[in-house]
Formats: C-alpha cells, structure tokens, sequence
C-alpha cells in the first residue's frame, strides 16, 4: 500500500494551491498557482474543461508536449475508508458523505505516465492527479 500511495498519490515536488476555472463563450479558463519546490508558479490556460485548462497552462509554463490520454473519477465513501491518502482541501475533519479519486494519464513529451489525486472537491481530485502523472514524467527523467 505504502508503494502505490508513493508512486500514485503523491504530486511529488508540486502542491496544488489555489485555482479558479470560468466558463466563458464555450471555452474554459483555469487560472492558479501551483508551489514547485519553495517557488509558486502561476498557470493559467484554455480548454473544453477544468483538466484541459489546467493542462494548456501546465504546458505552456513547462514548454513540455502534455495530452491527456485517460481520465476517470469516482466516489469513495469515506465510511469504507481508512482516511489514508484522502486530501481534504479545508484541512479540517471532512463531514461530506463521499470524497473523489482521479486517475489520469498524461502522455508527456511522447511517453505515458499515469497520476491519481483524491480530494473532498472533484475537480481538485483531477488536478492532483495529472500533478501526481507530470511528477512521475519529471522524476522519470532526473533517473
């Protein structure tokens, strides 16, 4: 358990930290800060969604080639869990009935890495994840 939470649910050196994402004219504009390291980088980008925005502007700050491959998303019903690996955005006790796993692959620069994000919100439950799959490209690549 202790490996797939390491290689799946970890973002690695990133943390999400704050976003917003607008629906405007048929298109979708994510804007945020996500930490590297000590440094707070801002992204922002234009897609069909909340992920794809994400993804433009997570492209556009790396200048990597990043496509999302898979996406998918459930419910886990906390009372059927340990509360291990379950990120809460509020950083208090979660008192909703279901909490959301992501699990994303992102083909990056040619090669597919697969991430998964939990979390009490969805949509930062799939911004977790193509975190935890982009974390695994950079560490593939420092190998």
């Amino acid at each position: 358990m202790q490996t797939f939470e390491d290689t799946y649910l970890q973002q690695g050196k990133f943390e999400l930290l704050d976003y917003s994402v607008n629906n405007k004219g048929g298109a979708v504009y994510f804007s945020g800060q996500v930490q590297m390291n000590s440094d707070t980088i801002d992204i922002d980008g234009t897609g069909n969604g909340p992920l794809s925005s994400f993804i433009d502007g997570l492209a556009q700050h790396t200048g990597k080639s990043l496509h999302i491959i898979n996406y998918a998303e459930h419910a886990i019903n906390p009372h059927h869990n340990s509360g291990n690996g379950i990120d809460d955005d509020t950083n208090s006790d979660n008192k909703t009935n279901a909490n959301a796993a992501a699990y994303i692959q992102l083909n990056v620069d040619g090669e597919v890495y697969s991430g998964i994000g939990t979390c009490s919100s969805t949509v930062s439950a799939m911004l977790k994840g193509a975190l935890s799959a982009f974390a695994q490209a950079l560490n593939t690549e420092a190998a």
